[in-house]
Formats: structure tokens, C-alpha cells, sequence
């Protein structure tokens, strides 16, 4: 099933991206920074996750510009966010849905 494996493949990438958006955090790597947010800004879009997409948006454009102050709480955002929208991956991907109200 395609979006099974579209599912899993964003599962098993974005761990590490949130892993990379700290350390480029702790490094002041803000180049980096807009290296790890951009990726997970289009595949969260790809899946309609519009709220993570757009954090990973703010974090590209603060690196970008070189601007690291408010991407620590925009990180803590974006995990919130994943994990979210993985519950809700995982629950499309096993055939059940849920809704964020319902969380």
C-alpha cells in the first residue's frame, strides 16, 4: 500500500530531523537550521499537516536570515505538533481515524 509506505518513510525521517534542529539550535547553526526545517516543511505539507508545515516554515525563514532567537520555542512547537500528526498517521495507516479534537 503507497501510503502505508509514504507514512512510514515520513515516521522514520522526521525523528531525526527534530534531532537536527537541536543540535543546529545548541551549535548556533543557523544554516543548518534552514537545512533541517526545509525538509520537513514539504513532506508535513504533502500530508496536509498545514500547523507543522508552517512551524517548519517559520524555523527555514529564521535560518535563513540567521536569526535564532524564538526557533527554541518554535522547536518545542514543532515536536508538539509531530507528535500529533503521528498519532494521526498511525491511526490512518492502521485504518482507524481520529481527529485533533479528539485527542
Amino acid at each position: 500500500d503507497l501510503l502505508g509506505e509514504l507514512i512510514d518513510s515520513f515516521l522514520q525521517e522526521t525523528p531525526p530531523l527534530l534531532l537536527e534542529l537541536h543540535r543546529c539550535l545548541e551549535e548556533g547553526d543557523a544554516a543548518g537550521l534552514r537545512q533541517a526545517a526545509h525538509p520537513l516543511k514539504s513532506s508535513s505539507r504533502d500530508f496536509g499537516a498545514i500547523q507543522l508545515s508552517e512551524l517548519a516554515r517559520e524555523l527555514e525563514e529564521m535560518g535563513k536570515a540567521g536569526v535564532l532567537d524564538g526557533a527554541a520555542i518554535r522547536v518545542v512547537r514543532v515536536e508538539d505538533e509531530y507528535a500529533w500528526v503521528k498519532t494521526a498517521l498511525e491511526a490512518i495507516r492502521s485504518g482507524e481515524y481520529l481527529w485533533k479534537e479528539e485527542l
